[in-house]
């Protein structure tokens, strides 16, 4: 196993914005043959302080998975050597790979009213998988998450009693674009 992980953060001096970043990679060989996995991926986050009661913060981040599949064994392979991997499996380096990228924004604002809060988010997902590689087959999938939502919250006493009213909507769409290809026709 090896892993390694870098990350930095801070603040202006202002204290109007503050950040945060981090970069990793991790790899495995995994107990079996043809059962490595491989894993890169980073993250950031920017908060920028509008004024005393509004901020907006970034969010971006990617990861990148590379898996091998060792396949299943018969019991007289397993007794054999448990470390092996299927040979059909081995010769056609069955693997999988996802690679994700996520975007997000979110505005908040406290005291439009008194005692509330309004947060609106939006974000942005694709998502690529593959082509997950089997047998002389590979079979691609993009996925693209995308949306917002916007949340009112209010605290304000309401006929002398405590009070939390919260209201808000919200928005998806995924579309899935899916591929099957096989190395004899296509």
């Amino acid at each position: 196993l090896f892993k390694e992980r870098l990350e930095t953060g801070g603040q202006g001096q202002d204290g109007q914005f503050s950040y945060y970043a981090s970069a990793w990679r991790t790899d495995q060989d995994g107990y079996r043959a043809q059962s490595k996995t491989n894993s890169t991926g980073f993250s950031g986050k920017l908060r920028y302080s509008i004024d005393d009661r509004s901020d907006i913060t970034t969010v971006v981040s990617f990861d990148r998975s590379i898996q091998q599949s060792p396949g299943p064994l018969t019991a007289a392979e397993f007794a054999q050597d448990p470390r092996q991997a299927n040979p059909i499996f081995l010769s056609n380096r069955v693997q999988s790979t996802v690679e994700e990228f996520r975007l997000g924004v979110i505005y908040r604002r406290e005291d439009l009213l008194g005692q509330d809060e309004l947060v609106a988010t939006g974000y942005y997902i694709p998502r690529h998988l593959g082509p997950f590689q089997q047998i002389r087959v590979r079979v691609p999938q993009d996925f693209t998450n995308r949306g917002g939502n916007i949340q009112y919250l209010n605290k304000s006493p309401l006929g002398g009693y405590g009070n939390r009213i919260t209201v808000g909507a919200d928005v998806q769409n995924t579309p899935i674009t899916t591929g099957i290809f096989n190395s004899i026709t296509g």
